[in-house]
């Protein structure tokens, strides 16, 4: 029979659920990012938006270009 604090799988499983550990080496006054880290981080975007932008505005142009030339199909009921 179950018990109030217990659940179907610690019966079954004849065992309790273990406590999570927290294995971070860092505690919580480490949260803040070193100034290189933060560097890096910003060049990396910066990267990111430069190279991004310019392959969305290919893409948008080359969706225009095909749907310049799309056929329109229609279907009758017959068909």
């Amino acid at each position: 029979m179950i018990g109030p604090k217990e659940s179907k799988r610690e019966v079954v499983h004849e065992n309790r659920s273990r406590h999570l550990i927290n294995l971070s080496p860092r505690g919580q006054h480490h949260t803040k990012l070193s100034e290189s880290a933060a560097l890096f981080a910003y060049d990396t975007y910066k990267l990111h938006k430069e190279i991004s932008t310019p392959i969305q505005k290919r893409n948008a142009n080359y969706e225009v270009y095909v749907n310049l030339y799309k056929r329109v199909q229609e279907f009758n009921i017959e068909d």
